[in-house]
């Protein structure tokens, strides 16, 4: 990176590719040969609106190309589920849409 030492990079990533959370966000829009270094944020719900919902990473293909992706979905009244689809859509478009 040119803001991070190239350690502090790695180490970052290292760490962000371990991110447990968010099974069903971008990690589940991706076709099964890339990987991901990401991490997610959920606000808590008032009056029934969730605040926010997000899921910002790094997704790597099998050919070493990068895509840098960050989905936020706000104020919305949507389930954790549904929320959760439209952060994974996005994933699989960002994907779909790279030359073979």
């Amino acid at each position: 990176g040119e803001i991070l030492s190239s350690t502090s990079t790695k180490k970052l990533i290292a760490i962000m590719e371990g991110t447990a959370t968010g099974l069903d966000r971008l990690k589940a829009g991706l076709p099964k040969d890339w990987k991901i270094a990401h991490k997610t944020g959920t606000s808590a719900k008032w009056n029934g609106i969730m605040a926010a919902t997000n899921d910002v990473g790094l997704l790597k293909g099998p050919s070493g190309e990068v895509i840098a992706i960050a989905v936020f979905v706000a104020d919305s009244k949507a389930s954790n589920e549904e929320r959760a689809a439209v952060i994974s859509k996005a994933a699989a478009l960002a994907t779909n849409r790279l030359p073979n």
